[in-house]
């Protein structure tokens, strides 16, 4: 498995995001025809991780994730949960050792009304330093 996978399995085993969203959380993009609440996750930066002697076996990521919803109080509700699930997480998920998860950049809810449904989007990054368990 990869870190993205169980990334993932972080957020879907957790009730709190659970009882919102079930199990739409997606890589990459929404499902077509998704029902709302959902989340999006992706791998947007990273390198392995170095000290003076080369790698420390840390792989270092920068992981997007975005709440959509059909409305702004949805989309904080969804946001405040996956915050509290993943500020300062470090743990183990599947085959994937999270050294330490942070939030780096919480982007607010921004309205989009360029499709045929309007939703709100809730836009955080998270900073990941993970090795294989």
């Amino acid at each position: 498995m990869s870190m993205e996978t169980d990334f993932r399995a972080l957020l879907i085993n957790d009730p709190a995001i659970a009882a919102l969203v079930s199990t739409r959380i997606y890589p990459s993009t929404y499902a077509q025809g998704a029902t709302s609440p959902a989340v999006r996750y992706m791998r947007i930066g990273g390198a392995p991780g170095m000290h003076l002697r080369g790698s420390d076996g840390l792989d270092q990521a920068l992981m997007q994730v975005d709440a959509r919803a059909g409305t702004d109080a949805s989309a904080n509700a969804v946001r405040d949960a996956i915050v509290a699930k993943l500020n300062s997480f470090s743990g183990v998920q599947g085959a994937t050792k999270f050294q330490l998860i942070e939030l780096q950049s919480d982007r607010g809810v921004q309205f989009d009304n360029t499709g045929p449904t309007n939703y709100y989007t809730a836009s955080m990054d998270f900073a990941v330093k993970a090795s294989a368990d």
